[in-house]
């Protein structure tokens, strides 16, 4: 445990945590927005689907999709929680490599997620959607002091 806990600081000092979670941040948002592009998810029921950390890697590589396929109950239901384990895997990720709270980060992760979304074909009234679904959502909002 003595190890573990200086792997934060030592990314840190080389700059590697930001390296690390770019990098991370980049792959999860693209594979969470190529699926919901085409009005799939990741979620079932309330257990924890292909975006929670135990599922990704280090580089943010998605390593079990099972879990993917179609809307099974309100779309509103599966994007708020495929968004919301997305971005606890990048708050995972986040403390693995850094001590310091990024509170820019939830803004980065949508940003990057909204952006791919249109570069893999979503309509505009379903993106449009997405939006008012994690804009409004107060667990999204919540989980910001993770960061």
């Amino acid at each position: 445990m003595r190890y573990l806990a200086k792997i934060p600081k030592t990314c840190e000092r080389k700059g590697v945590d930001r390296l690390v979670l770019e990098s991370f941040m980049y792959r999860i948002t693209e594979v969470a927005a190529a699926v919901h592009a085409q009005e799939m998810t990741f979620s079932v029921a309330q257990t924890g689907g292909s975006l929670v950390a135990r599922n990704v890697t280090y580089e943010g590589v998605v390593l079990d999709l099972d879990t993917v396929g179609a809307f099974s109950r309100e779309p509103e239901d599966h994007i708020s929680q495929d968004y919301l384990e997305m971005s606890l895997s990048v708050a995972v990720l986040r403390r693995a490599v850094s001590n310091n709270h990024q509170n820019d980060l939830p803004a980065r992760i949508r940003s990057a997620y909204l952006e791919k979304l249109e570069a893999f074909g979503a309509e505009a009234a379903w993106k449009s959607r997405i939006e008012q679904i994690i804009g409004s959502d107060e667990q999204i909002a919540g989980i910001t002091r993770a960061f």
